[in-house]
């Protein structure tokens, strides 16, 4: 191989300089245990989530994108609303007790012995903590009635189970729109 004086020169100076850097090899060993920490992360994420399989023919994929929709003076949820029912569309209503998957972020509302039993699904990590007030459209809560799912709140995850649609009211206060029987957690492909 045949390469220009002047990139002989380049590389040699490269490697020179990695040489007189003195902290060049500590660099070099961090970077590598950076990597070997994420890899035993990743192996972390799958046994306490595994990879989610691909979706079952009555499975319905939706997207937030999906279930949003405008309803006057609505752009946060209110405790006081008197509900958004009324302004929901069609293709959201028909939504209601279908069998659908989603992805989003977990938020965890009810843990028992470490493991979620019910949470929040929210479409990405800054509505809630810290970002806005996430629009009533804009999260599903959700409740594990089978096994129960490991606590993973900063890693996008595929939830799938029976979708509810429509107002949500312990005792007079609203709580939300939408509502989620999980039957499966796992994490995108």
């Amino acid at each position: 191989m045949w390469l220009p004086l002047s990139a002989i020169v380049l590389l040699a100076g490269v490697n020179l300089f990695g040489r007189l850097d003195p902290d060049y090899q500590q660099r070099v060993l961090a970077s590598e245990a950076q990597e070997a920490e994420r890899k035993a992360e990743e192996a972390r994420l799958g046994e306490l989530i595994p990879k989610a399989g691909p979706a079952p023919k009555d499975v319905r994929r939706i997207t937030f994108g999906d279930l949003a929709f405008s309803a006057p003076g609505a752009d946060t949820p209110d405790t006081a609303s008197a509900g958004y029912a009324g302004w929901a569309p069609q293709r959201v209503k028909a939504l209601d007790g279908q069998p659908v998957r989603i992805e989003g972020f977990m938020l965890p509302v009810r843990v028992e012995n470490g493991q979620v039993r019910e949470c929040l699904i929210m479409a990405n990590q800054m509505t809630c903590c810290f970002g806005n007030v996430p629009r009533f459209c804009d999260f599903i809560i959700a409740r594990v009635d089978g096994p129960s799912v490991a606590v993973l709140q900063d890693e996008p995850l595929i939830f799938t189970g029976r979708f509810k649609v429509g107002d949500v009211f312990e005792g007079k206060a609203w709580t939300s729109f939408y509502s989620m029987e999980i039957e499966a957690v796992g994490r995108p492909r």
